[in-house]
């Protein structure tokens, strides 16, 4: 079963896979790209696009603020990687690499 809203789901949350917390590190990824950005980071014109490019694109990263401070582009990267495995572990880091 899949639930959840389509634009801040993780990969494998789109495609019907076991969760865990680094869904939750997705997601927090999710909303801080749109934070920063202004716009959606996996937004398509319907649903079943947007699950599609959850799971097979990148965010357009060139959307991002120039003078956006590396550590955090690269905290960006680590929530949204689609391997879970190179994913945050912990929201607890993004706290400490946002400090």
């Amino acid at each position: 079963m899949i639930l959840g809203a389509a634009a801040y789901m993780s990969r494998e949350q789109a495609r019907g896979k076991t969760v865990d917390r680094r869904c939750d590190i997705w997601s927090f990824g999710a909303v801080l790209f749109e934070m920063l950005s202004g716009k959606q980071a996996f937004a398509r014109e319907d649903i079943s696009h947007t699950l599609a490019a959850v799971i097979m694109k990148e965010p357009d990263w060139s959307v991002l603020p120039a003078d956006l401070p590396v550590p955090l582009g690269r905290l960006l990267r680590r929530c949204l990687v689609k391997d879970r495995r190179s994913r945050l572990q912990a929201i607890g880091d993004a706290r400490i690499a946002i400090e």
